[in-house]
């Protein structure tokens, strides 16, 4: 990857904010990078965090919906856990909603216009392609057709199901959603309707994952997609669960709250040697995400560059400060 020396486009007046809506946004990597973004990218606008608790009420989501519509000097706004929230209750306040996030019934990102239009997308659609390109890339011997599990139906996880769909002429999958909430399950089911592909998704109740995942074939990924291990502690999975020889693990977390039992990943760690696990964290997939977001708030047309820069000025960050799981 080319190293970018400086702003890649020479610096003008911006927007003074965009919004971070999230649960527990003071740990994330973003509030330490944002300023350095902006620096590579040319602009000066400010990341303002907004932390609403997990399952908020629809008075709440609208409140702030509300305020990045009004208020001119917000660019937009970035989603994280409300992604489904914002879109059921907040969309009839949103003038523009693209088709993937109809399709996938969540906001993820929010572009304030100049007119005051506020728009709508499913920005993860676009951030989970490129972090499967590189997924895909790594060649995998004796591997034809892939089992994806990806263990929780919100945004995340309806993204990357919606993604590896698409994508299933190009790369053989069978894909299967658990969630242990039924009112999740049944909400994805509905949607599948709407998919091309959608026929290539299996979705299931499930709150036992071991005897599934110790069923899967050689060269599987698994994915926790459950926000366990960042929104609240815990692990989706039975530490005693075997993985398949060969898999692949992914957490599409990339930090952890403190926990006294394993994470997700720890839980891989333990039989990655015995087993010839490969194990991956969130990180490229956050980039992703903060890279075509603000592709689309800055108007920089080209995602792939506003991604270079971004995963420069943060792996030097990062890797200053801890030694990340691969990915």
């Amino acid at each position: 990857m080319h190293d970018l020396p400086g702003p890649l486009l020479p610096n003008r007046p911006s927007p003074e904010k965009v919004i971070f809506l999230g649960v527990n946004s003071q740990g994330s990597a973003a509030l330490f990078n944002f300023p350095r973004w902006m620096h590579a990218l040319g602009f000066t606008a400010q990341l303002e965090a907004v932390d609403l608790p997990v399952g908020s009420s629809s008075a709440e989501i609208r409140k702030t919906i509300s305020r990045i519509s009004q208020d001119s000097e917000i660019r937009g706004a970035i989603v994280t856990t409300h992604k489904i929230s914002v879109h059921e209750y907040g969309r009839d306040m949103i003038h523009i909603l693209a088709p993937q996030s109809q399709a996938l019934g969540e906001v993820g990102l929010l572009r304030r216009a100049a007119d005051g239009t506020l728009q709508g997308y499913a920005h993860d659609v676009e951030s989970m392609a490129h972090a499967l390109e590189d997924l895909f890339r790594t060649p995998w011997p004796g591997v034809e057709n892939r089992d994806v599990f990806i263990i929780g139906a919100g945004g995340a996880g309806t993204a990357l199901a919606y993604v590896l769909s698409s994508l299933n002429s190009e790369q053989p999958v069978t894909v299967t959603v658990a969630d242990n909430d039924l009112r999740r399950v049944e909400i994805l089911r509905a949607k599948l309707a709407n998919w091309v592909d959608g026929r290539l998704v299996t979705v299931t109740e499930m709150s036992c994952h071991s005897e599934f995942i110790e069923n899967m074939n050689f060269g599987s990924i698994i994915v926790n997609a459950s926000g366990s291990g960042k929104d609240w502690p815990g692990n989706p999975l039975s530490s005693a669960v075997k993985f398949p020889r060969g898999a692949v693990l992914w957490d599409l977390n990339y930090r952890f709250l403190p926990q006294s039992e394993p994470t997700f990943l720890e839980t891989g760690l333990r039989q990655a040697a015995s087993r010839q696990l490969r194990l991956l964290d969130g990180w490229n997939l956050f980039l992703w995400s903060w890279a075509v977001a603000l592709n689309a708030l800055f108007d920089l047309h080209d995602p792939i560059i506003a991604f270079r820069a971004v995963k420069r000025v943060s792996d030097n960050w990062r890797n200053s400060i801890s030694s990340p799981v691969e990915g």
